[in-house]
């Protein structure tokens, strides 16, 4: 039986998002959850009926559409798809797929995905409330139609659910919001400590890198200090821009906050920080200009490693294969000439191939009418964010006056 079409986080894995919807991963988030704690437990959820469908589905060797995020990664000859990533860290967990009957098998929260809310201190500009309580209390100020989503009704109950299966626990991926400013963060990764296996557990961490404490439970504490007693961290810094452009993109954010985090975390050898900027109509031409400046702070080494840029999410309007043509063809030739300049291909393949890959996406994206909807949808957006914000788009982003903001 072939396995072509197989990703292993369905035997070893669940997704908790701030509604309380549960996934196999968060890739899979725009198709049907499997469950939602606020209405059922983990363990119903994990033998539920779209459990089993995900995992029989899988060992026929069909190819799901909720597993269209990876594929269309894979299909760009881009190998950094979850599901690859997940197959590579989990392999020696194959076994479980033997073990399966009619879908089911026992609970094995190997690795675990949590975002206990939406709780951040920021509002980036292609973020939404699902995962931002900014964005929560800005929709409510502004549109009246709005609709808040529910979030989980007991962090408590679902904190103690994942600590009384945490025996088998090899990684957690925390994200949010905002996992540093997260009263469910501190208690669970605490608990973690207290009970003896945190040195035994990965860290997979998403953060906007904007503070180094926090005040939990009246105490002030330093979240990199905590998260330094796990056996190691790889930690996503996501940051999209440098300076005053990285502050109107994830407003709220403060750069010299920003610097002052990342030197800070310097001094954890077990933290390993991998840069994760978003790319967007914002910031792709910009790459280069980024990647220069967080090399001459030290964050990164000669050679650009521990970078990676990221694709939009989808349906993101803010995406860069809408730029229109001409500066889709500048961005081109100015990241090429980037690559070719700093010998990308031979001091990094891993980059080289990712900026290779966005740029094929990019160019090769031609729906014209949806690309001018989207920008259209931006550029309204822009202009509400600077009535709002009492800022100017075009004083910070000159370059991008084909977005039509108005003074």
């Amino acid at each position: 039986m072939t396995r072509n079409n197989i990703c292993i986080l369905p035997w070893v894995s669940i997704a908790v998002m701030p509604t309380g919807n549960v996934y196999p991963c968060c890739m899979t988030t725009s198709y049907k959850s499997a469950g939602n704690v606020n209405d059922s437990t983990l363990e119903e959820i994990w033998n539920g009926e779209r459990m089993q469908y995900i995992r029989t589905s899988m060992l026929e060797d069909k190819k799901l559409d909720m597993c269209s995020e990876c594929w269309k990664v894979e299909e760009k000859g881009n190998d950094h798809s979850t599901r690859n990533w997940a197959n590579k860290n989990f392999k020696h967990h194959f076994d479980l797929l033997d073990n399966t009957v009619d879908g089911k098998v026992d609970l094995n929260l190997i690795y675990t995905d949590i975002r206990f809310s939406n709780k951040c201190n920021l509002m980036c500009f292609y973020c939404g409330p699902i995962f931002s309580s900014k964005w929560d209390a800005f929709n409510k100020k502004h549109f009246k139609s709005y609709k808040p989503l529910p979030p989980i009704s007991d962090t408590k109950h679902l904190l103690s659910s994942i600590l009384e299966h945490s025996s088998s626990l090899e990684q957690i991926y925390l994200s949010g919001g905002e996992p540093s400013i997260m009263d469910e963060s501190y208690t669970m990764l605490e608990m973690l400590i207290d009970i003896g296996i945190a040195n035994n557990i990965k860290l997979l961490l998403n953060s906007n890198m904007s503070n180094k404490t926090y005040k939990h439970n009246g105490i002030v504490k330093n979240f990199w200090d905590l998260i330094s007693q796990f056996k190691e961290v790889e930690l996503s810094a996501s940051i999209d821009e440098i300076e005053e452009r990285a502050e109107w993109i994830r407003y709220g954010e403060k750069w010299d906050n920003i610097v002052e985090t990342n030197d800070y975390v310097k001094q954890y050898p077990n933290i390993n920080v991998q840069y994760s900027p978003v790319m967007s109509v914002f910031n792709f031409h910009r790459l280069p200009e980024m990647l220069l400046y967080w090399q001459s702070r030290g964050w990164i080494d000669k050679h650009f490693n521990i970078v990676l840029p990221a694709e939009p999410g989808f349906g993101t309007n803010a995406d860069f294969k809408f730029l229109p043509h001409e500066f889709k063809l500048q961005t081109k030739e100015k990241l090429e000439k980037f690559m070719k300049d700093e010998v990308l291909i031979i001091r990094n393949e891993l980059l080289f191939n990712t900026i290779s890959s966005l740029i094929t996406s990019m160019i090769d994206y031609n729906e014209n009418s949806n690309s001018i909807r989207s920008l259209e949808q931006v550029s309204w957006d822009i202009n509400l964010h600077d009535s709002v914000r009492k800022s100017q788009f075009n004083d910070i982003f000159p370059e991008l006056n084909f977005l039509k903001t108005t003074k």
